[in-house]
């Protein structure tokens, strides 16, 4: 029960929910490039929400780390960190190498890059509020 109130475990299953939801609609629109060819569509999605996957959660580990404290604050680096990379790197490098049937465009803009960032935040800190701090309030101490 514990792991079903994590936070994390909650984030990247929504990440996992919505990658397979961005797959399905690629392969409904009317350009049948995505239909055509859906097991390499399905490999560069896989790819992506997993090298996404990765780097955030590695990031959180390295930070809490660094800084020897688990605080939810820190969360939001390997967020952002990963949509930089996802952005200016990995995501041109997997449309080349796993998709190369059409170009899927990556540009780096600053506007969803805050918008990303404090949505996240956003349920991030809702997530404290409502789910953890509550449970370190409930939780039995042992006298």
């Amino acid at each position: 029960m514990q792991r079903l109130k994590s936070f994390w475990f909650s984030f990247f299953s929504f990440l996992f929910l919505y990658t397979v939801y961005d797959y399905i609609k690629h392969l409904r629109y009317d350009d049948t490039t995505f239909l055509d060819n859906a097991f390499d569509w399905f490999l560069f999605s896989a790819i992506s929400v997993i090298s996404l996957s990765v780097i955030i959660y590695g990031s959180f580990l390295i930070v809490n780390k660094v800084f020897k404290m688990n605080h939810f604050a820190f969360d939001g680096i390997g967020v952002a960190i990963a949509f930089i990379t996802h952005i200016n790197i990995l995501g041109p490098y997997f449309n080349q190498t796993l998709w190369p049937h059409d170009t899927v465009y990556f540009h780096f803009r600053w506007a969803p890059f805050f918008f990303i960032l404090g949505a996240f935040y956003f349920i991030r800190v809702a997530f404290y509020l409502l789910v953890e701090r509550r449970n370190k309030q409930t939780a039995p101490t042992s006298e």
